[in-house]
């Protein structure tokens, strides 16, 4: 139940930051819970990932994070396969929507600013992505949005919403999001010694067949949509392999070096990146995420009364799509060519972020209040 409870909270935080957000809202309170039910699909793909490859630097979770977005618009919609001319976009869009905003920056990102209590650049943070949040919002307001069959199909009826009504809905979908953040630290695995991966054998094999027969099942109508998936997330693994076999191979290397040091490099079931991220984190570090709905709803506000035209917002809507598509497929390029650092020998520094790492270099639990773990920034 523990593990179950995890998986959907990781589910929570993603859908309020790549749907909620990013996207547009609904009217119904069902369509939200639903959504994150279904979002437990890709999230437990992606952590399965994170934890097989044992992810502990930046460049291995971007590697990561476009499972999520290829099993949410590939497997939960078929969204992926089609699009007409789009088509080859999508996989960088998407990554950047669902991956990067949803995972990377929605929990991995957040959490780690709160846990190191880095008050000021969660604060900065926060009022950054509530701008944006406020300025895609009114890309609603287009009647081929409001007024699109599929969104309202899917979310029920769609209403433009006045400043005073998104305010409202701002603020409680980030007092949602920090209530999830808080909630998850009684529930994060704790990746210590022998503990079994969040996400076992079984499920895997069941989350593996579930995705395997929905994609085989939108190939009888879309007969191209198979060998693009397996293309897409064959891709991802592959250089999630191949990132972790170096890894390990280096850090044998680094240990004969050494003189026979212990060095085991990356152990599979054992991510540094969950296991730093592991433990409570208090109201007081997760306060500055509460800045996201007054800065959400000050541009919204502005932009209201400012009342642009049809096609201005059109401008700031296939702007927005353009960036997100270049900077994820910039991003996940780059993380495809770039070395992954070798973990560390000292066998300590393995159940953490290694040294020079891109996160951060140690974890130290602080027992005397029951706060959160420090977290050291490198030196040198």
């Amino acid at each position: 139940m523990k593990r179950f409870t995890f998986v959907f909270l990781c589910s929570l935080i993603a859908t309020i930051v790549s749907e909620r957000m990013f996207w547009f809202w609904s009217t119904g309170v069902r369509v939200h819970v639903e959504v994150a039910l279904f979002y437990m699909l890709p999230t437990a793909v992606v952590l399965w990932a994170i934890e097989r490859f044992a992810v502990d630097d930046r460049s291995s979770l971007l590697l990561a994070v476009p499972l999520f977005a290829y099993v949410t618009e590939g497997v939960i919609t078929p969204i992926l396969y089609t699009g007409g001319p789009f088509v080859p976009f999508f996989p960088a869009w998407f990554s950047a929507w669902h991956g990067i905003l949803g995972i990377a920056v929605g929990i991995v990102g957040i959490r780690l600013l709160a846990r190191r209590g880095a008050a000021a650049a969660l604060a900065l943070t926060s009022v950054g992505f509530g701008a944006f949040w406020g300025l895609w919002a009114t890309t609603l307001r287009l009647p081929e949005n409001v007024e699109d069959p599929e969104l309202v199909a899917e979310m029920g009826a769609l209403v433009v919403l006045d400043p005073l009504a998104f305010a409202r809905y701002a603020a409680t979908f980030v007092a949602i999001l920090i209530a999830a953040h808080w909630a998850i630290g009684f529930v994060w695995p704790a990746v210590e010694g022998s503990v079994k991966p969040t996400i076992g054998r079984k499920t895997a094999i069941v989350v593996g067949a579930f995705v395997a027969i929905a994609v085989v099942g939108w190939t009888v109508a879309i007969p191209w949509a198979l060998p693009m998936f397996v293309a897409y997330g064959g891709l991802q693994i592959v250089a999630l392999r191949r990132h972790h076999k170096r890894a390990s191979s280096g850090a044998a290397e680094r240990g004969a070096v050494d003189g026979g040091a212990e060095c085991d490099g990356p152990v599979p079931g054992r991510s540094p990146l969950l296991s730093s991220l592991a433990g409570h984190v208090s109201m007081r570090n997760l306060a500055p995420i509460a800045l996201m709905a007054p800065a959400a709803s000050g541009v919204y506000a502005v932009l209201w009364a400012i009342d642009p035209s049809d096609q201005a917002i059109r401008v700031v809507m296939y702007s927005t799509i353009a960036v997100q598509t270049l900077v994820g497929g910039w991003m996940i390029t780059a993380a495809l060519l770039r070395e992954r650092a070798p973990i560390d020998g000292d066998h300590e520094k393995n159940r953490s972020f290694p040294e020079k790492n891109a996160f951060v270099s140690a974890s130290r639990q602080t027992e005397a209040s029951g706060s959160v773990t420090v977290m050291e920034e490198p030196r040198g």
